[in-house]
């Protein structure tokens, strides 16, 4: 049998298309539900405690609005000024550009705010920010315990184009914990990625912990 290229064109572009029509709905899904970027405990490891079901209301508390320190070796020289760029609401609910830069601008000048947690059963994570004794911003999130840590479900994800085909994603995911100063751990997992056919082009994926020194009532 004798086929012409325009045959052949024409099938393989059939062929592509039913391969996308099955690959990419299941990759999107894939994504959206894993969220990329993989979490990675290596830097605090020796320093939070596993959450368990009976512990976890260990997270309740109020903590001080910006970190105490940030883990790991590639953080031991930022400067302490920087840290004043990663206050606890921001680090843990996510928010657009526009939005987070309202906020800053609005808790740049102030010393005195604080973050409450408190957990609503298992799932539901309370987050309110005082001045003081006043309430000025509060939301509640959801999420789950798993492997000795509350995983937040307040994802973020960015699919452009067809990822690793023509496009490529930015993910953002955190998970929080307890060290064993008490303070909060707040875990953070990053991912840009992006490539051409399966073919990957420039991204990279990193991990930010951060603690948070608990106020005692």
């Amino acid at each position: 049998m004798r086929f012409s290229i325009e045959y052949f064109l024409k099938l393989l572009k059939t062929n592509l298309n039913r391969s996308l029509y099955l690959f990419v709905p299941s990759f999107i899904l894939l994504i959206t539900t894993s969220g990329c970027a993989s979490f990675s405990k290596k830097e605090f490891s020796r320093e939070y405690v596993r959450l368990e079901k009976n512990s976890i209301s260990k997270l309740d508390g109020q903590y001080r609005f910006y970190p105490k320190k940030c883990f790991g070796d590639y953080y031991k020289d930022v400067p302490s000024d920087s840290l004043k760029y990663k206050n606890l609401f921001q680090n843990i609910v996510y928010e657009e550009r526009e939005e987070r830069e309202r906020w800053d601008s609005l808790t740049a000048p102030k010393k005195d705010l604080s973050v409450v947690l408190k957990l609503n059963g298992n799932t539901e994570l309370s987050i309110t920010v005082f001045e003081n004794k006043k309430i000025v911003r509060d939301t509640v999130l959801t999420g789950k315990l798993r492997q000795g840590m509350f995983y937040l479900d307040d994802k973020y994800l960015k699919i452009r184009g067809i990822p690793f085909l023509f496009g490529g994603y930015n993910s953002n995911k955190r998970r929080i914990g307890i060290s064993k100063n008490d303070g909060l751990i707040v875990n953070e997992a990053y991912g840009n990625e992006g490539g051409i056919l399966i073919i990957l082009g420039s991204g990279y994926t990193s991990n930010a912990s951060y603690e948070y020194e608990r106020i005692d009532d």
